[in-house]
């Protein structure tokens, strides 16, 4: 799996970019309770498009596209 690490973010558009250059973008923001209780906000986000993607087999095992949750 390719970790968040490798894919550099951009703070001013608030947005990672994969080994393809496909552009990982804000699809929601939501709340997360842990088992103590404990709330955080958790932001999601998706990949416009990883149909054809060469190295979509080492990134995810969606069927659909990259998605990387961020708290």
């Amino acid at each position: 799996m390719a970790l968040r690490e490798n894919m550099p973010y951009d703070s001013e558009l608030d947005e990672y970019t994969c080994q393809a250059g496909k552009k990982l973008r804000v699809a929601y923001v939501g709340k997360r309770k842990s088992k103590s209780g404990f709330e955080s906000e958790i932001t999601c986000y998706a990949c416009e498009d990883c149909a054809g993607c060469p190295h979509k087999k080492n990134c995810t095992r969606s069927k659909g596209n990259r998605a990387l949750q961020v708290s």
